[in-house]
């Protein structure tokens, strides 16, 4: 076949791709997938690993991506798109799908969107599901759906639930998304399909072609060796979560999580926080330094815990690695890949 994902991808995509091919069990071939969502770093590392798995394997598999931005898609795929084995489609997530039918579905497109197409979007992806018999539909949720939890613990797990204010607009996204995954658990109950559901925590990696995210601008300017400037203390920690080990883990919970039972995706010894992650950043770039928008911010924050406290954004995925997943990527190694994708980018 020509353009084989090798001589199409650097080679720190490549190495990554390869990891994310082990995730896809050996018995999978011939089969049909779709992804929303395709034209993001996610959804781009599950269809590129599935493509790559065919020229490995000759496994026979096709890809459907649905994406809403093609000159986006084209930065994420170039030469692939002319592979027979990949299809790329523009859609409007509040439209029905209009595609071939597909074994496996991937719905990534709920992650950044507005509450009428997050809510839409899902609908449309699993009524594509059930008039396809498919297999099994991944709906990829975010660490989003939990809001504020007050309680005396470090980590969140799938049963804490918190206070979401639905008189804000982030209010409104967080509760489609949780509105989303109980569409998902109703197809399941109600049309006695195999629906899975995946929360992910803040996904990195060496991604160009996705403006406005903070934590991709702290990479950038790094990797052109700009000094990096928060606006913010960053004292807020976070479930990071390397885009291979990412991708990884959603095709472990497609093929082996239990349906309408959600799995907390977050990385390997990545509970930072996002200036700890800057810093990082630093030592691993070098010669490029943090500062802060405001002085006052550059002292290290004193972390007081009460009984009650706020529990950080950090998600316990004990239920994940009860399926044999675990992630392989710490925060330096992802950084490290992250600037050599980006400068090669």
């Amino acid at each position: 076949m020509d353009n084989i994902v090798k001589s199409c991808v650097s080679g720190t995509v490549y190495s990554d791709l390869l990891e994310v091919v082990s995730a896809v069990p050996e018995n999978i071939k011939d089969c049909a997938f779709l992804i929303t969502g395709a034209d993001s770093l996610t959804g781009f590392y599950m269809a590129a690993a599935l493509l790559l798995r065919n020229d490995m394997y000759d496994s026979g598999c096709t890809v459907t991506a649905l994406v809403s931005d093609w000159e986006q898609a084209q930065g994420y795929y170039g030469s692939l798109l002319r592979r027979d084995d990949i299809k790329l489609f523009v859609w409007d997530a509040m439209t029905p799908i209009q595609a071939p039918r597909a074994d496996y579905i991937i719905h990534t497109a709920g992650l950044d969107v507005s509450v009428d197409m997050n809510l839409s979007g899902t609908v449309n992806t699993l009524d594509f599901a059930a008039a396809g018999k498919s297999k099994a539909a991944l709906i990829v949720s975010s660490a989003d759906v939990y809001g504020i939890i007050y309680k005396n613990k470090d980590k969140i797990s799938e049963e804490d639930s918190g206070y979401i204010d639905f008189n804000s607009p982030s209010g409104f996204s967080d509760m489609s998304k949780r509105a989303g995954e109980t569409i998902g658990a109703a197809y399941c109950k109600d049309r006695d399909m195999n629906v899975k559901l995946a929360r992910v925590g803040r996904v990195y990696g060496g991604d160009v072609h996705v403006d406005g995210d903070p934590y991709l601008r702290i990479l950038i300017d790094a990797a052109a060796g700009r000094d990096i400037t928060l606006d913010f203390d960053g004292a807020q920690r976070r479930s990071f979560c390397y885009a291979s080990d990412v991708a990884s883990a959603l095709f472990t919970v497609l093929f082996k999580g239990e349906n309408a039972f959600p799995y907390n995706i977050a990385g390997k010894s990545s509970d930072v926080s996002i200036r700890d992650f800057a810093k990082r950043v630093c030592k691993v770039k070098g010669n490029v330094k943090l500062s802060f928008s405001n002085p006052d911010h550059a002292q290290e924050p004193a972390e007081l815990k009460t009984p009650l406290h706020q529990v950080p954004e950090v998600l316990d995925n004990t239920r994940l690695s009860n399926l044999g997943f675990e992630p392989k990527v710490d925060p330096d190694e992802g950084i490290k890949r992250a600037l050599m994708i980006i400068r090669n980018s």
